[in-house]
């Protein structure tokens, strides 16, 4: 910065300026990025920096690990109540609470585009949210 402004000719008006003094910084800058490019340099988190220690080692890590076998522990007891359904209970669980887009489904909607009965469609998924409580106390 100190050499464009240097280098400036200040008869052509105080107004270019900033425009000049701009473009001065990021030719310099690309001219060093080019500079260092030359080196190819090398750079892995498993460098090792001082004390035997990698670069990795200073990342901190935010993930908890009590969570993340409980959520394992939760997903696989959930498979395998899952199994314990039949093929139409299992549709309609999917339907209401395991949407891949994250929106709830409702009954009324399931109903209609299996044209189904509403009722029949609140008993099946009575039955399948009953064997569901049933079984968990088995896990």
């Amino acid at each position: 910065m100190l050499r464009s402004i240097n280098t400036f000719n200040i008869t052509r008006g105080i107004e270019v300026f900033t425009p000049y003094v701009i473009l001065s910084i990021k030719n310099n800058f690309n001219y060093l990025c080019r500079k260092e490019i030359r080196y190819n340099k090398v750079v892995s988190l498993n460098t090792i920096v001082k004390d035997n220690m990698e670069s990795m080692d200073f990342i901190p890590d935010t993930t908890n690990l009590e969570e993340v076998i409980l959520k394992t522990i939760t997903s696989n007891k959930l498979l395998f109540l899952l199994k314990l359904l039949d093929k139409e209970e299992l549709e309609l669980i999917k339907f209401l609470y395991l949407d891949d887009n994250g929106e709830k489904g409702y009954l009324s909607i399931y109903s209609k585009l299996k044209g189904k009965d509403y009722y029949y469609c609140t008993c099946l998924k009575k039955r399948a949210l009953s064997k569901l409580s049933e079984r968990k106390h088995w896990l």
